[in-house]
């Protein structure tokens, strides 16, 4: 093979054929002019591969990575030049490793610095994008820079390694297959409303940390990728933010396995975690040990500290990340309703949403019409009569602190007490319940909701509803 060349020489004329590199280092080892008219420029092979740039950037045509250990460059942000048409192609079971700042693409400082100039980047099924910037105390943004295949994503497979915190870039993030986060990686969604759509398996190695901040979204699924039986692997954590104030009550369902009541209020009194009893009308307590059911609903106090003056309650739910039909032991992902018989006023049951994104109420009644009514009840403590009170608590109940939507339309909480909204007003629901968010629906029959993906949805508006019209629905 040709010496590697420390200087700007060593010229490199191409028309066509393919020069494939195995040697590790800075590659192409000539360092002077290239005269890149036609052929492709392959690296492959398991060592460790810098793509030359140069002093004064290289133009590259064609390049394909086959190698495992590929990389842009000998420093963090710099990047690959390319001629008008080029190509880049990272072929199926290759891994292109990215340490730039900016990311895969879309800037002039991305490991693909002109992207507008290629006419293909091609990511073959199988296909790796490892984000490795390792620099503590900075951040790396996981851009979303169009790509030619796959058509319809940013990614095939993704990895998030090294301690620079991995950023999501706003908006959605579509990664065609797995998401790995390895042991020393930190994989954040930072802004509200956006989305990973993650249609491969999650796998979160221990110690890695995979992070969705409030009102950020996880889907699995799209109209025509079902998706409902991949199962994921290792902790992600979902933050919740409900604004409480003292004795309040949120009514919470975790979008994970695995996460225990206690550990998620941490300082709410132990005997203040309930849940309802249909046959009874009444909240009961549950043990604080207990973890969150998938799918169930909970009403959780805030915690003790919280003063008359409303402040933010941070949750943070930790565990494997639902999806489809399953629990993350392989169980069916169903809630057991119940509705006692003949006795009045009975068949309320509490739900949540089981999954990391938000749900569409009309998807879901629609998959379960012959079980449940088209109406869904909110708890907003707009009312002052908490659940566990004497005046909050099954039949004696007639406060008027649940928001409603019914099918067609949000009915919010009223009351003539203090409440969060103007003249004691909660926000208005919609169809789309978000993220952690439990609530109450009446059942038809005893038998099991079910849940898939269908009804999840990203980009619905909606309120989280924690901060009331009287009839049946205020029996609870």
């Amino acid at each position: 093979g040709f010496a590697d060349a420390a200087d700007e020489d060593g010229k490199r004329t191409m028309s066509g054929g393919r020069y494939k590199i195995y040697r590790g280092g800075t590659q192409p080892s000539m360092g002077g002019d290239y005269n890149l008219t036609g052929g492709v420029i392959e690296l492959t092979g398991g060592s460790a591969i810098n793509i030359r740039t140069g002093v004064t950037p290289k133009q590259y045509l064609n390049i394909e990575v086959s190698g495992t250990n590929v990389t842009a460059g000998s420093t963090n942000d710099t990047g690959i030049t390319f001629q008008s048409g080029g190509t880049f192609t990272v072929k199926d079971g290759a891994t292109y490793k990215v340490p730039n700042k900016d990311g895969f693409t879309g800037t002039t400082t991305s490991s693909i610095k002109n992207v507008a100039d290629l006419s293909s980047i091609v990511l073959e099924p199988n296909s790796n994008i490892e984000y490795n910037r390792n620099v503590v105390g900075e951040t790396q943004t996981v851009s979303q820079g169009t790509v030619t295949t796959p058509s319809d994503a940013h990614y095939q497979n993704v990895i998030m390694s090294g301690s620079s915190n991995k950023n999501a870039a706003t908006g959605n993030t579509i990664i065609a297959g797995t998401t790995l986060v390895k042991s020393d990686a930190v994989f954040e969604v930072p802004t509200a409303n956006s989305v990973i759509t993650a249609l491969g398996k999650i796998t979160v190695e221990n110690a890695g940390e995979f992070i969705f901040h409030n009102d950020t979204n996880l889907m699995q699924s799209t109209a025509t990728i079902g998706n409902d039986n991949l199962q994921n692997e290792g902790s992600v954590t979902v933050i919740r933010t409900s604004p409480m104030k003292k004795n309040n009550y949120t009514y919470w369902s975790s979008p994970v396995s695995g996460q225990e009541l206690k550990a998620f209020s941490l300082g709410t009194a132990q005997v203040r975690f309930y849940q309802y009893i249909e046959s009874t009308n009444l909240f009961q307590t549950v043990l604080w040990t207990d973890k969150f059911t998938p799918g169930k609903g909970y009403a959780i106090m805030a915690p003790s500290t919280y003063t008359t003056t409303q402040a933010n309650f941070d949750g943070e739910f930790k565990g494997v990340p639902t999806n489809g039909t399953k629990k993350a032991d392989t169980s069916p992902l169903e809630f057991p309703l119940q509705l006692t018989p003949i006795t009045p006023n009975r068949g309320f049951n509490m739900i949540g949403n089981p999954y990391p994104s938000n749900i569409d109420f009309e998807v879901l009644y629609a998959l379960n019409s012959t079980k449940i009514y088209n109406t869904a009840y909110f708890w907003t403590n707009v009312d002052p009569n908490r659940p566990s009170s004497t005046n909050g608590n099954g039949d004696a109940y007639t406060g008027n602190a649940y928001a409603i939507y019914n099918g067609t339309g949000g009915v919010p909480a009223t009351t003539s007490g203090p409440g969060t909204g103007t003249g004691g007003t909660s926000l208005t629901p919609t169809q789309f319940i978000k993220v952690g968010q439990g609530f109450i629906v009446k059942a038809k029959q005893s038998g099991q909701l079910i849940f898939n993906n269908s009804i999840r949805n990203a980009v619905g508006s909606s309120n989280f509803m924690s901060k009331g019209a009287s009839s049946d629905k205020d029996r609870y």
